[in-house]
């Protein structure tokens, strides 16, 4: 039997590759199996998506920092973390936008003369919300970089880390 990710061979007891790590799937997909690996990855107790949200609120900087330190394996990753966040915040958006409509009438808000525009700015921030929250990221890491100037505790790149978990 060989391993379908890397072809190595292995031997007929083997549960993971010795090479690539990857699990050794002897059964064909079903209903069932699909389930069990969905609820396995998702809904666990000891899942790292559970793990890394409850981190976050609870201490992130342990998370944060040991993401940017090299701990990787017990936390989701954090370009993982922040697409899933985008994503829930697209459907959240499609969501209150079809159901509650009235949420996005800043008529009574706004100076008059100013709802054609603030019509025009919300659609703009509906429609690229996504591209928005990416965008973000970099400014304000830059911002920290150079409101912080004196303070070398992270670099560029590490804070670009920091507020992908701020920002998701």
């Amino acid at each position: 039997m060989n391993c379908k990710n890397c072809h190595t061979e292995l031997s007929t007891k083997d549960d993971y590759c010795k090479c690539c790590g990857g699990k050794v799937i002897r059964n064909r997909l079903t209903f069932r199996n699909l389930f069990e690996h969905i609820s396995e990855t998702f809904f666990n107790y000891d899942n790292k998506l559970l793990r890394t949200f409850v981190q976050l609120f609870k201490q992130p900087e342990d998370v944060i920092d040991g993401y940017v330190n090299g701990t990787r394996k017990k936390h989701v990753n954090v370009i993982s973390y922040f697409a899933l966040a985008i994503t829930i915040s697209g459907f959240y958006l499609i969501i209150v936008k079809k159901f509650f409509p009235e949420t996005f009438d800043f008529s009574q808000m706004t100076i008059s003369g100013q709802e054609e525009f603030q019509k025009k700015n919300m659609s703009f921030i509906e429609e690229y919300q996504s591209i928005l929250m990416m965008l973000y990221v970099p400014l304000y890491a830059l911002m920290a970089r150079i409101t912080f100037f004196n303070i070398k505790k992270y670099n560029y790149t590490e804070l670009l880390v920091v507020f992908m978990y701020i920002q998701a």
